[in-house]
């Protein structure tokens, strides 16, 4: 589902028409595409976690700068030989006080670097979150949560069944890497989940 498609479900969730008169109205109105976000955020950071291998060449002193890779860091699950991600043990690394990782014993070498990492804001209607499409719906009931929380104790104890639906639907999702068996670089960083 794309953002577009997100917020016409949380539109019928709301009983309201899915014209783009309305979606305009929400959009601006109660911010509807920031509440999509925010539950975005919640899924990505607390239960998708998603996870992504990326190389990145050392400098003389053994060192690469999270800055570098593609998406912002939240956490580098670990560092590998080249090609090597998920196969080989992770080599050492420790942060340094520039905030560049260090990877002793090696230079100007390359290494796979399997990072978390929050993806982008779904900002135009055509985005859709990286979380598998069974679960996009989620995002749909928190929006329609986040709008009716704000109202009378009918429209909030209405709101309270669209958060039990989010909460039970984001129960389900499994982090990343784990739809596939729990094999491959993605599963690093979740095997204990």
């Amino acid at each position: 589902m794309t953002l577009l498609e997100i917020i016409e479900r949380a539109l019928v969730n709301l009983g309201e028409d899915t014209d783009a008169e309305t979606v305009e109205e929400y959009k601006q109105g109660f911010s509807i595409a920031g509440h999509v976000n925010s539950g975005y955020i919640q899924v990505c950071e607390r239960d998708y976690r998603p996870c992504r291998v990326e190389q990145a060449e050392l400098d003389e002193d053994g060192c690469f700068a999270p800055s570098d890779l593609a998406f912002a860091v939240i956490f580098i699950e670990g560092v590998y030989p080249a090609g090597k991600a998920g196969l080989a043990p992770p080599r050492a690394h420790h942060a340094l006080p520039d905030s560049r990782i260090r990877v002793p014993g090696a230079k100007e070498e390359t290494v796979d670097v399997v990072y978390r990492y929050l993806p982008a804001l779904l900002e135009n209607d055509g985005d859709a979150p990286v979380f598998p499409e069974r679960f996009h719906d989620c995002l749909a009931d928190y929006a329609a949560y986040r709008v009716l929380g704000a109202g009378s104790v009918l429209r909030q104890q209405r709101a309270q069944f669209f958060l039990q639906e989010f909460e039970r639907k984001r129960r389900m999702i499994r982090p990343c890497g784990a739809e596939l068996g729990g094999t491959g670089a993605g599963a690093v960083c979740n095997k204990y989940v």
